[in-house]
């Protein structure tokens, strides 16, 4: 019985090694920051999404012009950090429940990448939140070189009672896999 269980954990252990040396390496060629400014009505409901669309300055071309970089040697552009926080005053967060952000594709709406999110949002006061980031490649979201769609959706543990102005500080990564 215990050679079995020696057996079967030496087996689990080389393949472990083996997807673990089998596993392609990213090289980040470069950063790409995004920001977006929002406002959190007041009295914004706890059983409805709140959503928000907008376009959003994304300097892909000018990033890749200025390391002289060519657009295919990037093979991916991937989400990498982001906080969530207020602009003007410190405010407690603890009323949000659950933050999602999407790439939109500007041709198809219907069309969307999670690249950021948090669910659900660990209980007890903080003035920011930073969110987790999401695996899929958004290269091809991105319009006209310098723009990208997102929606951020937000639901809510408590209403909030004043409007509160949000900033997201986000970075992607221009990834070449080796």
């Amino acid at each position: 019985m215990k050679s079995y269980s020696t057996l079967a954990s030496l087996k689990l252990l080389c393949i472990s090694g083996l997807l673990l040396v089998s596993c392609n390496r990213l090289e980040t060629l470069f950063e790409i920051p995004a920001r977006v400014d929002m406002i959190i009505p007041a009295g914004s409901n706890t059983f409805e999404i709140l959503g928000l669309e907008t376009e959003i300055l994304f300097p892909y071309e000018i990033s890749l012009s200025s390391r002289g970089i060519s657009d295919a040697s990037v093979d991916r552009v991937v989400a990498q950090r982001a906080t969530f926080r207020p602009v003007f005053a410190s405010i407690d967060l603890n009323f949000i429940n659950v933050i999602e952000i999407n790439v939109v594709d500007p041709e198809d709406p219907n069309n969307k990448r999670e690249v950021f999110f948090l669910d659900p949002i660990p209980f007890g006061p903080k003035n920011s939140i930073d969110l987790l980031a999401s695996l899929p490649d958004i290269k091809d979201f991105i319009s006209d070189g310098d723009k990208l769609l997102l929606e951020v959706e937000l639901t809510f543990r408590n209403v909030p009672t004043t409007n509160i102005d949000i900033r997201i500080d986000m970075e992607f990564g221009a990834v070449a896999d080796d």
